[in-house]
């Protein structure tokens, strides 16, 4: 039981360190962390656009072949 409890406080810590890091950093104008941070967000999105167009192709062709009949096809 105690050891859930102390993760989770852990978990609350880091949290917090993050969004005071993350304040921290939006304040203090840096370039190299401007840079850096650039540079993650634009993979970041880049992977986020890699991902989601195969998986709105599958999730629509897996709807249309679980259809029984044209019917149901025609309402969509």
């Amino acid at each position: 039981m105690e050891k859930p409890r102390r993760r989770r406080i852990l978990a609350n810590i880091f949290l917090l360190l993050a969004m005071g890091l993350g304040l921290f950093t939006g304040w203090v104008d840096i370039p190299l962390v401007n840079s850096a941070a650039g540079v993650t967000s634009d993979l970041f999105l880049r992977l986020l656009k890699l991902v989601s167009l195969p998986l709105i192709f599958l999730a629509v062709t897996s709807t249309i072949t679980g259809m029984r009949d044209l019917q149901e096809m025609r309402k969509m």
